[in-house]
């Protein structure tokens, strides 16, 4: 497909800003503005961020859709400090402060409170989890360790996502996104209501090629369900479930003589319950229990690399008050994950891994102006046994719009399967050397924020000085002379910067999200294949605009900068700086019963390609997305 200069689109964009100047009206609840947004991934209180222990980020819907992003992970590009790449076009990764390989194991990643770590690999599989970007409501995003609140492995980060409640879907949706290296998605959403009960379900199809010089072109299909019921005017339920399938090409860009290309199926799957009974005094007693499943299914040169995995997590939490002072959300948590795979893990491995917590968060208005965050885990893992996981915050209101907030935490990664136990003797020369002792990582984090806000609310600034120690990484390491490789705890990082989150609102209708990190890294780097101080960019910017025009038409520009940084998956092969230019412009037209939106989307303006050895650079994408919404 041909598309004129890039140059040529700014001219386009310079005349639709300057008719979003004219006072003419937008959509009902449309407007740009909010207030300061309340979380509750932090504490597991529902607080504003002024009170939170540590520093937050919360992507929201109108973000969401001017971001013209298709994939979860690009939106971290919205948030500071987090770096975001591809090993393949199916593989997208994102890590906070570093982003060492493919399997980024230093964050832990919720969907509604359910834990989407995968057990015997790491990371998160985010092409294969059964939700699409028009299930979530929004983002909060906690850059740095929360382990006191959600365990080991909320090591450097949570990304909890929040899906649509039931009743804001009402009537039917269908969408379509159509456009270069063959993007072909089609979504479909009906909700209504039986009785007490608010229910939606969403069907999602989504293709493409991958990367031009790649055979990594991906075919998605999924269906969820999720129905919200009032049982009285204390208890509600809420049922969610969902499916994933499809299949991912494969290849070897780094030696594509020795490796032929292949393809692999994959399921997953999730069933989740959740009662919640309001109490007294704004108090909650919440009951939650989830089980997911992944089948992985690929031949690969002579052996089949297939894997099986399970997790059940039954958790119990009481939020109450104590007095006028005191907020306390505490309870406990048992998991059990089941991993079966004669490829990735020798026969010695533990078909299952039992992890059982013990959590207290505890918030305590001093006075007006001094709020104090304490919280802990206990946690006992099968592989690793007993840690205690601390954190202590402070927040002082210099006044009603301004805060300076401290706080000290303590975190913990649990070795993986394939780190503890590993196999994998086909993939790399030497095989590997099974030690069995390899430790968890740990981290210390140090942070110091200033919160600030405008009178009238038009600036909005969230400023960060961090410090992070971080110990016994595990890594492997191929320095034995036969070629053998083996996991152990070699490296330890020092991790230190700034990072600023300003938004600014100078109407209404238009809204400006800017986020800067400045990360430095030092490393022992013990191992070869190491190379942490360069596992993420020195400097790093994101800006997104987002306008309301006239005539119900928006529009959005963003631009996305970062210095260069290691490549995932080589060691001597390093990103140059890269910068990237998307717009969006957008038409909203028809009945309020029947609303339609046409929108364009054209990602990386400017071609900016880079060369790597993973050849994973995306060209410049044009794409149009028609939604239609029916009652």
């Amino acid at each position: 497909m041909h598309f004129p200069r890039a140059g040529s689109f700014l001219p386009i964009l310079f005349v639709l800003l300057l008719l979003s100047l004219e006072d003419t009206p937008v959509w009902a609840g449309e407007g740009l503005f909010e207030e300061m947004p309340v979380v509750l991934s932090a504490t597991r209180l529902r607080q504003s961020v002024r009170d939170a222990p540590i520093s937050m980020t919360v992507i929201d819907r109108q973000m969401i859709e001017a971001s013209g992003f298709t994939e979860i992970p690009d939106l971290m590009r919205l948030v500071p400090g987090f770096v975001v790449d591809y090993d393949s076009g199916h593989l997208p990764v994102t890590g906070y402060h570093m982003l060492h390989d493919r399997y980024v194991r230093h964050q832990q990643v919720l969907i509604d409170g359910r834990s989407v770590y995968t057990p015997i690999l790491g990371g998160v599989p985010w092409v294969d989890l059964p939700i699409t970007l028009d299930d979530i409501e929004r983002i909060e995003v906690v850059r740095g360790p929360n382990a006191a609140s959600y365990g080991s492995n909320s090591f450097m980060g949570v990304i909890n996502i929040i899906t649509r409640d039931s009743a804001l879907d009402r009537g039917t949706s269908v969408k379509t996104n159509i456009g270069d290296n063959g993007l072909r998605e089609g979504f479909l959403r009906y909700g209504n209501n039986l009785g007490d009960m608010d229910y939606v379900f969403s069907f999602g199809y989504r293709e493409d090629h991958g990367f031009k010089k790649r055979h990594d072109s991906k075919e998605v299909k999924m269906v969820t369900f999720r129905g919200d019921y009032q049982v009285n005017n204390r208890d509600s339920l809420i049922f969610q479930m969902g499916y994933n399938g499809g299949t991912r090409q494969e290849d070897n860009s780094i030696r594509p003589d020795e490796y032929p290309d292949y393809e692999r199926q994959v399921n997953s799957q999730y069933q989740q319950v959740r009662w919640i009974r309001a109490l007294p005094d704004y108090g909650e007693l919440r009951l939650q229990y989830y089980r997911t499943a992944i089948n992985e299914e690929k031949d690969y040169i002579t052996n089949d690399q297939n894997y099986d995995t399970e997790r059940h997590d039954l958790e119990l939490q009481h939020t109450f008050n104590v007095g006028e002072k005191v907020r306390v959300a505490w309870g406990g948590s048992y998991r059990r994950d089941r991993s079966e795979s004669d490829y990735f893990v020798i026969e010695q491995a533990p078909e299952y891994i039992n992890i059982g917590r013990v959590f207290a968060n505890m918030e305590y208005r001093h006075s007006r102006n001094l709020v104090i965050n304490g919280g802990l885990m206990i946690e006992d893992n099968d592989l690793a046994g007993v840690d205690y996981l601390p954190r202590l915050g402070i927040n002082y209101h210099l006044s009603p719009r301004d805060t300076v907030r401290a706080s000290v935490s303590r975190a913990t990664r649990e070795p993986v399967l394939t780190e503890e136990y590993p196999y994998l003797d086909d993939i790399l020369p030497g095989g590997f050397y099974w030690e069995n002792d390899v430790e968890p990582e740990y981290i210390t984090a140090y942070e110091l924020g200033y919160l600030t806000e405008t009178r009238d609310g038009a600036i909005n600034a969230d400023l960060k000085l961090f410090y992070e120690d971080v110990t016994d990484l595990i890594l492997y390491d191929d320095s034995a002379p036969d070629g053998t490789y083996w996991f152990n705890n070699f490296d330890d990082v020092a991790i230190k910067g700034l990072e600023a989150q300003i938004t600014l609102r100078p109407s209404d209708r238009a809204r400006v999200h800017i986020a800067f990190s400045r990360t430095s890294i030092d490393s022992t780097n013990v191992a070869k294949a190491s190379a942490y101080d360069r596992a993420a960019p020195r400097n790093s910017l994101s800006i997104l605009g987002m306008w309301q025009f006239k005539n119900n038409y928006s529009g959005s520009l963003g631009f996305y900068k970062k210095d260069g940084h290691k490549n995932l998956a080589v060691e001597n092969d390093t990103y140059k700086p890269y910068k990237r230019v998307d717009m969006r412009l957008a038409k909203k037209f028809g009945a309020r019963s029947r609303q339609q939106e046409l929108a364009v989307v054209v990602q990386n303006v400017f071609d900016e390609v880079q060369e790597s050895r993973l050849h994973n650079f995306p060209e410049r994408r044009f794409y149009v997305s028609y939604k239609l919404d029916f009652e």
